[in-house]
């Protein structure tokens, strides 16, 4: 495979978006409980939890897990796109 050369400026926009990306994993890792505060938030996973005959809780975890799994899916591709390499994480 030949060695992709982003302009600078290309890069740091990429970088941003994958910076972008790490923040929001970051937190869902914290979870989003307080959306459930929201009132319009909580009607439509209401009304979903309902037609999946499932929990409230456990519709609201499906929906953040979705959302992790796109996140993830969204950085894995502008890596492989760019030829950027996930960052190895460094031990505490």
């Amino acid at each position: 495979m030949a060695e992709i050369f982003l302009h600078p400026a290309a890069r740091i926009r990429i970088e941003a978006r994958l910076a972008e990306i790490d923040t929001l994993l970051a937190m869902l890792d914290g979870g989003l409980h307080h959306l459930l505060g929201n009132a319009e938030y909580r009607a439509a996973t209401i009304a979903n939890a309902r037609s999946e005959g499932i929990s409230l809780q456990e519709m609201h975890r499906r929906a953040v897990e979705d959302l992790r799994s796109k996140l993830m899916d969204k950085a894995e591709e502008l890596r492989k796109q760019f030829g950027l390499f996930q960052p190895v994480p460094i031990a505490p």
